[in-house]
């Protein structure tokens, strides 16, 4: 009987450690999350289109130095340059203006990427800062794309490799459920450092 009920609690320790290891991969719902989630407006007032699934464009060896073209503005996949972006910094200035080419790199490497053009106020810009700081999710990355501005009133752009998602607004929850659903999945080296 006593083997019985140690090896119960150890089944309960094991599954208690899985679990929590499984919300520190997933971002957790606790506290972290919240403060996420209830940055900018409601997904319904973001103004998102439906997520996107695309065949992804191969990486293609070797890698490319220079500028580069995708057929999608901006990229969710494709050639890219030998390096990647840093993410200690997770949220970039328009006058950072990090190479997209290094941040391809980081989708093969499955961070999601959220783009945001010229034309995103200045006021949205500073919630996409907040869910930047914010979020508990680490494989995570904000950009702007300098290039060129984004169709229509969509000036948000949610990527992972073969993954996208465009927005009118910032909302930290459709960000946050992109990146829960997105990060590590689906690209050629998910999981890898950068």
């Amino acid at each position: 009987m006593r083997k019985v009920a140690l090896v119960a609690v150890v089944v309960l320790a094991v599954l208690v450690v899985v679990g929590m290891l499984a919300g520190d991969r997933d971002g957790g719902d606790g506290d972290e999350a919240a403060e996420v989630v209830a940055l900018g407006v409601t997904p319904e007032e973001a103004g998102c289109g439906p997520v996107e699934h695309e065949r992804p464009v191969p990486p293609g060896p070797p890698h490319r130095n220079g500028t580069l073209e995708w057929p999608e503005v901006p990229p969710n996949s494709g050639v890219h340059h030998a390096q990647t972006l840093r993410t200690l910094t997770r949220f970039y200035e328009r006058e950072d203006d990090p190479p997209p080419e290094r941040v391809v790199h980081n989708l093969e490497h499955g961070i999601v990427v959220v783009w945001y053009d010229d034309r995103l106020p200045d006021e949205e810009l500073a919630v996409l800062r907040q869910v930047a700081d914010a979020m508990p999710i680490n494989r995570f990355v904000v950009v702007p794309w300098n290039r060129s501005t984004f169709d229509g009133d969509r000036h948000v752009v949610l990527t992972a490799w073969g993954h996208t998602q465009r927005c009118e607004r910032v909302s930290g929850r459709v960000i946050h459920e992109f990146t829960r659903e997105y990060a590590d999945k689906d690209a050629p080296e998910d999981g890898a450092p950068v």
